[in-house]
């Protein structure tokens, strides 16, 4: 008998022959965790060959046999070395207590497969199905015997009712044990064509409850219910990632010190605040809250006890970085003791500005309907008793000498009825005719009627003036609208005097803005123009306020003292009308409001009979604090651009992903220093925001700039380009032209 080739069990012969020698192949059995240098390189092809569950025998010059259950079936490269696969059953009594641990259980199974044909005879059935099913031959009986023979009778019963539901792809579930231990299951996946059915079995693991009422090696003994386990975890994990990410609102767990322990990245696009910070920082949580909503808030809070310990609220946010106002809907539970020790909170927020503005507006449309009925019948019966005194009057007076004392005194009661009727029908103008219908109208005269109508409303301790234009000043616009704007800008110059003050109103022809205003909204399309102040001695607005104040719902008031829509209202306003609004503040002296029409031409009822809004672009314009980017804005607006600042690259940022405005491009300033606009244009590069970008050189030559900045851009716009030109270059840059 050839010495290389002995067979299992012949005794090695030579055994003491040198080293130099060639070695003859012997039957032996390599341990897994080998210990030698050459059994570890063995070891290292086990797992690379990439066969599972086979035990190896192998031929090789040793003295001893080893046995052990491998996962791998190894392929040598050596020469000297021989492997072979042995059944399992060969081995299985020669395992170890350790390599027994990672053979599955009875009751898990891994990727069964069994074949049959229409006579439920079967045609193929996989390894892991027969080791399952403790079956030597199953080639050729019934899948009823099969299971039968193997004490799975229930399973077959359950393959049978997925065979009479006659669909071409059934899936079912079976319990495996008896009712009283049917804590492991089988997924069952039927697949029928013309004559063959496949059925696949895989075992998986019980629901979160039956595990943690059970001990750990129950259901976790074996290497593929672990492995189970392991994929079960990280779906569940993919699945909460994408649940964080793409949940509309904020989850969050925060602790009793407003710390968080958990917040979904959404916040950031709220408050502009990293995650990172609300994980250390308790004060994030109330310095983003509302100043006016923070005291309701804390009182909520209080409330809270081991009874009730869920609160529905809703408040106001503020964006640290760009100032905007969010309505937020807070769904929060308190993690109490039963002796009413708070451990924490859980939570969800839901934006719900666009659904507050909505509710807002809805509410106040209808209260205006409810008010204009309501005021029209008592203006009516008002009327009538003025009606009375007026004309008793007349006739007391007709028959009293001019001499009498009482002559003049029944004057006087007519002269003040007069003017009561006057007052009555102007309040009877507030409710006349609907929104969106313009017309025709000298300023001079809606101010007038405005003016006597708020000093009636105003406190005494307010000085009301008026200084109207000597000439008329038509403009075509829409009384409803203008008259709601002026009693707000008018009300709300009253409540920035609380101790009194003075009030002016007044109307001008201008032929420029004159002084570049502090603040500007909207455009002017063309020279002349009609101005309408409203001119205060309030407290005044602080300057980081005033690119805020007409946002919807931004107001300093609480929430049961203001709405925040008025300036609100009053952009809407001048957007529509082809005007501008300005603004000019200082803490402490007061503010100026401005509102700009443009003088009617008499054409704009010729060219159509509808009000066509004309579409405005809305532009980001990034660059570091100062009076260029200031200057900048204040040309951009006049052309028609809506333009936001963003004065550092945080800012810039959350201004492209908020969800208020479609921005058409980003205009970066470049002057000096470079550093801000390249980190800028390069974190728009790498994130791919769709946005069309213009770079503005200011101060230096084109020569001087990097060619990474000015090559990653759209537009690059000189220091020697004129205003007019630049405003033409961006137009067309967002029109494609």
């Amino acid at each position: 008998m050839d010495n290389n080739r002995r067979p299992c069990g012949t005794p090695i012969r030579n055994e003491n022959r040198p080293l130099a020698q060639p070695l003859a192949r012997t039957n032996a059995t390599v341990p897994f965790e080998p210990k030698s240098s050459r059994a570890k390189a063995l070891s290292r092809d086990f797992r690379r060959s990439g066969r599972n569950n086979d035990s190896i025998s192998i031929w090789q010059n040793r003295r001893e046999l080893l046995k052990v259950n491998c996962n791998v079936v190894p392929f040598s490269r050596d020469p000297r070395v021989d492997v072979k696969i042995c059944p399992p059953a060969l081995l299985e009594k020669d395992l170890s207590p350790a390599a027994r641990s990672t053979r599955p259980g009875p009751n898990w199974l891994d990727a069964g497969i069994l074949i049959f044909d229409d006579k439920k005879e079967i045609l193929q059935c996989n390894d892991p199905l027969r080791y399952w099913l403790s079956a030597d031959r199953p080639i050729g009986l019934s899948f009823p015997t099969l299971f039968t023979q193997a004490g799975r009778s229930n399973l077959g019963a359950a393959v049978e009712k997925l065979l009479e539901e006659g669909r071409p792809f059934a899936t079912g579930t079976y319990m495996v044990g008896d009712e009283q231990d049917s804590s492991m299951r089988l997924d069952m996946e039927l697949s029928r064509t013309a004559n063959v059915n496949v059925l696949r079995l895989n075992s998986v693991l019980p629901t979160a409850g039956e595990l943690r009422e059970s001990p750990w090696q129950e259901h976790l003994g074996s290497e593929g219910s672990q492995r189970s386990m392991f994929v079960r975890m990280m779906k569940a994990e993919s699945r909460l990632e994408n649940l964080t990410q793409r949940w509309p609102g904020v989850i969050f767990t925060q602790r009793p010190d407003f710390t968080f322990d958990f917040i979904t990245p959404r916040i950031e696009e709220l408050t502009g605040i990293p995650v990172e910070q609300w994980h250390r920082q308790s004060d994030c949580f109330w310095s983003c809250v509302h100043e006016a909503d923070a005291e309701e808030l804390t009182l909520q809070l209080k409330m809270l006890n081991p009874k009730r310990s869920v609160m529905r609220s809703s408040y106001r946010i503020r964006h640290k970085l760009t100032g905007r106002v969010s309505y937020i809907m807070e769904h929060r539970e308190a993690l109490l003791t039963e002796n009413g020790l708070l451990l924490g909170f859980e939570g969800v927020w839901l934006d719900i500005t666009r659904q507050a503005i909505a509710e807002k507006r809805l509410s106040a449309a209808a209260w205006k309907e409810t008010l204009a009925v309501l005021t029209m019948g008592l203006a009516h019966d008002f009327s009538n008793i003025i009606a009375g005194i007026l004309a008793l009057s007349e006739s007391f007076q007709a028959e009293i000498p001019r001499e009498s004392s009482f002559y003049e005194g029944l004057g006087l009661i007519q002269s003040n009825a007069k003017q009561a009727n006057q007052l009555v029908q102007r309040i009877l103008n507030l409710h006349q005719g609907k929104t969106g219908e313009r017309s025709y109208h000298d300023v001079n005269e809606l101010v007038n009627d405005l003016t006597d109508l708020i000093r009636k409303i105003v406190t005494r301790r307010i000085r009301v003036e008026t200084q109207i234009a000597a000439t008329c000043l038509p403009v075509y616009l829409d009384p409803i609208e203008f008259r709601q704007v002026f009693i707000n800008l008018a009300l709300n110059a009253a409540d920035a005097m609380p101790n009194g003050g003075g009030l002016t109103f007044s109307t001008h022809l201008c032929q420029s803005y004159g002084n570049p205003p502090g603040y500007i909204l909207g455009s002017v399309p063309h020279w002349p123009a009609v101005c309408i102040e409203v001119k205060d001695t309030g407290t005044g607005i602080p300057p980081h306020l005033l690119s805020c104040i007409f946002d919807p719902f931004f107001t300093t008031k609480a929430t049961n003292k203001g709405s925040g829509l008025g300036l609100y209202n009053a952009r809407l306003f001048v957007e529509k009308h082809d005007g501008a609004l300005t603004v000019d503040s200082k803490e402490g002296e007061g503010s100026t409001f401005r509102v700009w029409l443009p003088e009617t031409d008499f054409s704009e009822t010729q060219s159509t009979d509808t009000v066509t809004e004309v579409y405005r672009h809305n532009l980001i314009l990034a660059g570091k604090p100062g009076q260029i980017i200031d200057s900048t804005a204040v040309i951009l607006r006049q052309a028609g651009f809506y333009v936001v600042l963003a004065p550092s690259e945080e800012s810039a940022l959350a201004l492209l992903f908020s969800s208020e405005y479609k921005w058409a491009a980003l205009v970066v300033l470049a002057s000096t220093d470079d550093s801000y606009c390249a980190k800028l244009l390069q974190e728009v590069r790498s994130l791919r925001i769709p946005i069309k970008s213009a770079l503005l050189i200011l101060a230096r030559n084109q020569d001087e700039m990097s060619s990474e900045i000015t090559s990653g851009v759209d537009l690059v716009i000189t220091n020697d380009t004129a205003p007019n030109e630049m405003v033409s270059q961006i137009k067309n840059l967002i029109e494609g032209n």
